[in-house]
């Protein structure tokens, strides 16, 4: 059996955009993990730090 999304007659036809979608999300997801960028990041603050400022020693 041939695997295409776009053939009428394929069991994954009904299904087609959203393991298209499911792949491009998962791409972006691992292209952002292995180079290291911060998806989700919108302002330069600074991340919390157990031994930051204001820590109990």
């Amino acid at each position: 059996m041939k695997f295409d999304l776009f053939n009428n007659r394929s069991p994954f036809f009904k299904f087609r955009w959203f393991i298209l979608s499911f792949v491009i999300v998962a791409a972006i997801m691992l292209y952002y993990d292995f180079s290291g960028k911060r998806m989700f990041s919108f302002s330069n603050q600074q991340q919390w730090s157990s031994s930051g400022p204001g820590s109990h020693k």
